[in-house]
């Protein structure tokens, strides 16, 4: 878990606190597209890292496996499901 906290600038520790804590577990990590809008096609590439309690989305830096923080949602407020008729899934938040 250090390895992937040195991995990302950035993130707002003041607010939100380390990414390392005793509950928050880490899953996967990938690069993948990220719709701009819920009305638009158009979008960004982003890498993600998943977290048992929380998704950050982060953009690549050009020094080798450095990503700047993007933002991030809890999970306990967002929704994951797949996208009509694509191998995408789609996360809301309210």
């Amino acid at each position: 878990m250090e390895q992937i906290e040195k991995m990302i600038t950035g993130y707002p520790t003041q607010v939100s606190g380390s990414l390392i804590n005793g509950e928050r577990g880490f899953c996967r990590q990938g690069g993948y597209l990220m719709a701009l809008g819920p009305k638009t096609k158009k979008t960004t590439h982003v890498h993600v890292f998943l977290f048992t309690d929380l998704i950050v989305w982060t953009a690549k830096q050009k020094l080798k496996d450095t990503y700047m923080y993007r933002g991030s949602v809890p999970l306990s407020v967002a929704l994951v499901k797949p996208s009509a008729g694509a191998c995408w899934h789609s996360v809301v938040w309210s």
